[in-house]
This record gives C-alpha cells, sequence and structure tokens, in this order.
C-alpha cells in the first residue's frame, strides 16, 4: 500500500545510492528499488556514480540516473570537458538523467590539503555546465552545494558565500527561465554549427508554444 510518508509533498524521489562502486552492493540498491516500487509506485528511484563508465550500471538499478562530474579543482582548471563527457556517456543510457553541477570550491573538501591550491568555478563555467547538460537532456538539476558554500567554504574562507552564492543563484535564475522550453514536448529544429575555432561546440534549440530558444 502507499505508505503515508510518501505522500508528503517534500518527497520527490528515492536516493538510493551515492557514487557506489561494488557491484554486490548495487545488486542490493536494485533490490531496495523493486521494493520500494511495491510500497510507493508515485516516486523514481536514483542511483548517482561519479565514473562514467558506471553510468549504464547505474542506470539499471534505478529509474533515475544521477552523474556528478566537478571539472573544475586546481588554479590551473581551465576545462569542464569532463562534464561533457559524462553527460555524453550518461544519454547513452537513455535513461532519465538527474544532473549535479559543481557549485563549490573543491578546497573545501580537502581539508589535508592548502585551501589556496583550489579555485572557485566561475559563473560562466557553471553556466556552461548547466546548459550542457540541458543540451545533453538532462531534466533534473540538483547544484552541489549549498552546505558546502555556506559551512565548509566559509570555514576556510571566511565571507566567501556573499561572493560565491550570487554567482550560483544566477545560474539557477537562467536554468528556471528556461523551465518551459526544457521540459517542453515539442520538436525543436536541429542546430547546425558553422565555426572556425578550434573549441568544441555543443548547440541545440528548444521549443515552447511555437517560441524557440538555442
Amino acid at each position: 500500500t502507499f505508505q503515508p510518508v510518501f505522500r508528503h509533498p517534500a518527497v520527490l524521489a528515492h536516493y538510493l545510492a551515492d557514487e557506489l562502486i561494488n557491484d554486490k552492493a548495487m545488486d542490493q540498491v536494485n533490490r531496495t528499488r523493486i521494493n520500494l516500487a511495491a510500497s510507493d509506485p508515485y516516486h523514481p528511484s536514483v542511483s548517482l556514480t561519479a565514473l562514467p563508465q558506471l553510468s549504464q550500471r547505474n542506470a539499471g538499478i534505478a529509474d533515475v540516473l544521477g552523474i556528478d562530474p566537478y571539472p573544475i579543482e586546481g588554479k590551473n582548471s581551465r576545462s569542464i570537458l569532463p562534464a561533457r563527457e559524462f553527460l555524453i556517456e550518461a544519454a547513452k543510457t537513455k535513461a532519465p538523467v538527474m544532473y549535479v553541477p559543481q557549485a563549490f570550491n573543491w578546497g573545501a573538501h580537502k581539508p589535508k590539503e592548502n585551501y589556496s591550491d583550489f579555485r572557485y568555478p566561475t559563473e560562466t563555467e557553471m553556466r556552461s555546465m548547466v546548459l550542457l547538460g540541458a543540451i545533453y537532456g538532462a531534466k533534473w538539476f540538483c547544484f552541489y552545494s549549498y552546505t558546502t558554500i555556506m559551512e565548509r567554504q566559509e570555514k576556510f574562507d571566511p565571507g566567501s558565500s556573499k561572493m560565491f552564492w550570487p554567482r550560483v543563484c544566477a545560474v539557477a535564475k537562467l536554468l528556471r527561465g528556461l523551465e518551459p522550453w526544457l521540459l517542453s514536448l515539442e520538436k525543436a529544429p536541429d542546430v547546425a554549427i558553422a565555426s572556425k575555432a578550434s573549441s568544441i561546440v555543443d548547440a541545440r534549440a528548444f521549443s515552447s508554444d511555437g517560441k524557440l530558444r538555442v
């Protein structure tokens, strides 16, 4: 039967696994998924992986595949291609994707290392990572993470949240504004890219009520 706790409006899904690599543990997740579905057929289950090569495995043990590429680490990190490559692998599974974009400074999660050796993602980098997710079909975005920004980063860099949080909010606001297009089922035209640059360029069109966004 549908349990009362599952009826609470705050329940969005069942988060079953976070970055598992053990195969037996994944089998247990799948069994848990089956048992949960019998009690609550109204909420999906999620299994998240940090490894692109495990995308298909995790897609097979939950209703939604979660991925969390975090490519901006040290001062010399200048590429979000790892996020792009992960999104491509996730799209191959044909599973619904919960995309977890990086919204934190890696130094906050490496207390034994020098915080100043790491850097904050720029607003442009976070925006690009989010839009890449949209291009490759992600419908569910879960920024990581508020507690890192407000607690961990503040511990190492007091006052940093006043600088960094507005960047995250600006990207989230852009994403929310695109919601009608990203969730639309209308077919949009293909986008042809003509560029002389050596950089990789991705683009996609979305249609909602006959209006296009690219």
